[in-house]
């Protein structure tokens, strides 16, 4: 079975994960939202302002395609009441840290998309 955004999983006796269209990254990016626990797998749906090396330090930077999806994702999380941040390349989120990272996010891919039209308009 394929998964799109939309499912929901059940994964035992009243636990269901809701399955989340998340593009951005990827535009066929998937994240996992637990409800109960207000905990959200987001995987690479959203990258901080650098991908991070096992040390901590930064190894490149986040992805730059997408743009307007991605964004729109990282807004979406903005709005769920969410605990525990899970992604692949950072650690455990949670409280203040879950917004945090994910304005972050945001923040950068901004900023980044400004200084790159800013640049194109001077030319």
């Amino acid at each position: 079975m394929a998964l799109s955004g939309g499912e929901q999983l059940h994964l035992g006796d009243g636990w269901r994960v809701n399955v989340l269209h998340t593009p951005g990254h990827t535009r066929g990016h998937l994240s996992l939202h637990d409800a109960h626990s207000r905990s959200l797998i987001i995987a690479d749906a959203a990258l901080y302002n650098a991908v991070l090396r096992k040390d901590g330090a930064h190894a490149f930077p986040p992805t730059y395609r997408y743009v307007d999806s991605y964004l729109s994702t990282i807004q979406r999380f903005q709005a769920m009441p969410i605990d525990t941040l899970l992604t692949s390349h950072y650690p455990v989120y949670t409280g203040p840290g879950v917004q945090e990272f994910l304005s972050e996010s945001r923040t950068f891919v901004e900023r980044l998309d400004a200084a790159i039209h800013h640049d194109w308009q001077r030319r």
